[in-house]
């Protein structure tokens, strides 16, 4: 897995270790630091997911309870003790296929590299796991490197992974939790929409 990272990568990860970045599967307790550098990382990269950190909560207990071995990780990273980055990880039920859901990191103390140390974690968690995917899923449209995004399709390449084009985000409704016929007028409005 370490030969399958680029240079830039592999010399990241190094100097994050140096720093004294510390990695770590966290839970549900540091989702509001997790939530708070997803703010920030919204603001620095131009986007928003509008997902509140109730969102989050009720995602990590849901699928926890449904796979008790973990159907989503929250991992951080730590320097001094302060948390900068923080990533979501889900696992599908058969533990083929790991994704990294989300990420966010600080503004300040980039230079310890601490999103890089955190991906190699989960990507060697992912390997220890024995699954045979590890999705890092979207990048941006363009292969403009004078673009803003392309730095994040660049830094998820430098992984080793290969760019596939997918359907795209779905929605399953949890059985109990939702009124089917209200779910499904919901559907046809917003595909009229």
């Amino acid at each position: 897995v370490w030969s399958g990272l680029n240079q830039e990568w592999r010399r990241n990860i190094k100097k994050a270790a140096r720093a004294g970045v510390v990695t770590e599967v966290s839970g549900p307790w540091d989702l509001p630091a997790f939530h708070r550098l997803l703010g920030i990382t919204e603001r620095r990269d131009g986007f928003r997911l509008g997902r509140s950190l109730e969102y989050y909560e009720r995602q990590y207990a849901a699928l926890n309870e449904e796979q008790p071995e973990g159907g989503m990780r929250l991992y951080t990273a730590r320097y001094h003790g302060e948390v900068l980055a923080a990533h979501t990880l889900l696992r599908s039920a058969d533990g083929a296929r790991l994704w990294y859901q989300s990420g966010a990191s600080a503004d300040h103390l980039r230079h310890v590299r601490p999103s890089n140390a955190l991906q190699w974690q989960m990507i060697r968690d992912a390997h220890l796991l024995g699954a045979s995917a590890y999705d890092m899923r979207g990048i941006p449209a363009t292969l403009d490197p004078d673009v803003r995004a392309f730095g994040l399709l660049r830094w998820k390449l430098g992984t080793g992974g290969e760019a596939v084009e997918m359907l795209g985000e779905w929605e399953r409704p949890l059985p109990g939790t939702v009124n089917r016929s209200l779910h499904k007028a919901m559907r046809g409005y917003l595909a009229r929409r």
